[in-house]
């Protein structure tokens, strides 16, 4: 979600990819492992709960000015803000809005997020939100789980330009967002999970890179402890992805043109940490198949370390490209669950029989 030239220290990860499954409905929790956090945002998607705000045990709002993104983020709810909204938990989902609006953050009334000293949008032509758990959910391994509603997916054909949403993980000790924090990005380490965007009306999954110094390596670049970073789209075998284009050493990919954004999408990560000195891994689920598988080595410190949840919903900027939206009201994020698991605790949870299915293609980690 960050981007730019990274200072000489390592390190950024960013994995990302798609094979969409707009049949499936379930969660694939690895054997073993037992829910330790999760927001389910209301209960089941679409029994008509009513409106709420956010849960602020878990989550912060923050305004951050990066990527030349259009947007200013707002801490507005549809509890106290129903008509000009950014954020709102009802109907059993989260909802992140995007808005078409003049806002100048030095008005008491715009409700501009905290940007805790970094650089911020004073003025901006669109609103949007923001949510992070920092210093509040965060940890060092596991599997995370979610379930998402990309912009534009409820209209027909392509998407509308200018729209890019995310849901990543930073690191703990990152300068940005609430004091504590000493580690400038993108050596605290980055994980995007889901990135998905639709510069110039072409919907786009991907922007696999991994950061490792100067210029660092874009693109599913190789990663020096080995695995695969897989670039879609490409063929399956046993619903693993398994090919790319290369260029030379490394694999390319600028966007995984013509994904199909309809629909409900379950993003999973497997993040395997046995400590500073072991080789752990990650490895990437979109809709059940495993799309990615990347080991971390000693060098790989940033990833050890424990990390936190951002969900953003940007316009423009790098990768959202020119803001041509006409039709706002599908402008939206929506997020049915968050949910991480960790291997050999308690459960702390206490989800429903039947939201906790193991998937049989676990057999494939």
């Amino acid at each position: 979600m960050r981007f730019g030239v990274p200072p000489s220290s390592p390190l950024l990860l960013i994995i990302l990819l798609h094979k969409p499954d707009l049949s499936v409905d379930a969660t694939y929790v690895p054997p073993g492992y037992a829910c330790v956090w999760h927001d389910e945002f209301g209960g089941d998607e679409g029994q008509r709960q009513p409106p709420a705000g956010v849960d602020e045990a878990s989550w912060t709002f923050q305004e951050l000015a990066v990527n030349n993104e259009a947007q200013v983020y707002t801490t507005r709810l549809c509890t106290t803000r129903p008509r000009d909204r950014n954020t709102c938990v009802a109907n059993g989902r989260l909802r992140l809005r995007a808005r078409p609006e003049a806002v100048d953050c030095a008005r008491p009334d715009a409700a501009c997020a905290p940007h805790f000293g970094q650089k911020f949008h004073a003025t901006a032509r669109y609103s949007s939100a923001r949510l992070m758990t920092k210093h509040k959910v965060h940890f060092h391994d596991g599997y995370l789980e979610f379930r998402v509603k990309l912009p534009d997916a409820d209209r027909a054909g392509p998407p509308q330009s200018g729209l890019w949403p995310a849901v990543w993980m930073l690191g703990e000790n990152i300068s940005e967002g609430p004091p504590p924090g000493d580690v400038a990005w993108p050596a605290c380490g980055e994980i995007d999970v889901m990135e998905w965007a639709s510069a110039g009306g072409v919907s786009k999954q991907g922007w696999n890179a991994l950061w490792l110094g100067p210029g660092g390596t874009n693109a599913c670049g190789a990663w020096p402890q080995g695995g695969n970073a897989a670039c879609g789209p490409c063929p399956t075998v046993g619903r693993e992805c398994v090919g790319a284009d290369t260029v030379g050493p490394r694999h390319q990919m600028t966007g995984w043109r013509g994904f199909d954004h309809h629909g409900w999408h379950t993003y999973g990560l497997l993040w395997e940490n046995q400590g500073p000195k072991a080789v752990g891994r990650v490895v990437y689920f979109i809709d059940g198949v495993k799309m990615g598988v990347l080991h971390l080595g000693p060098e790989q410190g940033a990833f050890k370390h424990d990390m936190f949840l951002t969900i953003n919903l940007a316009l423009g900027g790098t990768l959202g490209g020119p803001v041509q939206i006409t039709d706002w009201e599908h402008a939206t994020l929506d997020v049915d669950y968050v949910r991480w698991y960790r291997k050999g605790v308690v459960d702390a949870c206490g989800l429903p029989e039947g939201d906790e299915r193991v998937d049989p293609r676990r057999g494939m980690l």
